[in-house]
């Protein structure tokens, strides 16, 4: 199984998941220790901790897997919220609190949704700006004439693939 994999099973298969920089009886961090404390103040009482450290594709993957380049991160119902700092933001305004809360329900709070929304708007944005990037440095090289064939079909590719991405998630979204 691939990491990508291994990660989609663990954020789908627990309804908290915290990957983190060591156990939250013996974080590695300080943000992890934060992130940690965070939930448990929150009520947060089940949660999946996967430390990253144990293992590198793990904790490349993770990064990867939300477009999200910090550790820790924390998924809930298997949605990504965010890191160190989205969490405590997401504390002191209580919205953290009525996240986990929401939980017990089996329904989604509006706070998390909006959250969600943001976060896929976002995504799409940055996915249309790297295509964009893309397009300019095939363009130049090109104008340069430095760019063989196969490097010009693997750049449109590239760009062919976050445009179906950026769809996907502006589709996911709406």
């Amino acid at each position: 199984m691939s990491a990508q994999d291994t990660i989609r099973q663990q954020v789908t298969s627990h309804p908290v998941v915290l990957y983190m920089k060591g156990s939250p009886q013996f974080p590695q961090c300080g943000f992890s220790a934060t992130a940690t404390q965070l939930l448990k103040m929150s009520g947060a009482e089940d949660i999946f901790t996967v430390d990253v450290l144990q293992n590198p594709d793990i904790r490349e993957g993770i990064k990867q897997f939300a477009n999200w380049p910090t550790i820790p991160q924390l998924y809930v119902n298997g949605e990504f919220v965010g890191g160190c700092d989205i969490m405590k933001e997401m504390y002191q305004t209580g919205e953290l609190q009525k996240l986990i809360d929401s939980m017990d329900d089996g329904e989604e709070s509006p706070e998390f949704l909006w959250l969600r929304y943001i976060h896929d708007f976002l995504t799409a944005r940055k996915t249309y700006h790297k295509k964009q990037a893309l397009k300019k440095k095939m363009l130049l090289k090109v104008a340069s004439e430095q760019l063989t064939q196969d490097e010009m079909d693997a750049i449109d590719k590239q760009a062919d693939d976050l445009t179906a991405k950026a769809l996907q998630v502006e589709e996911e979204t709406t």
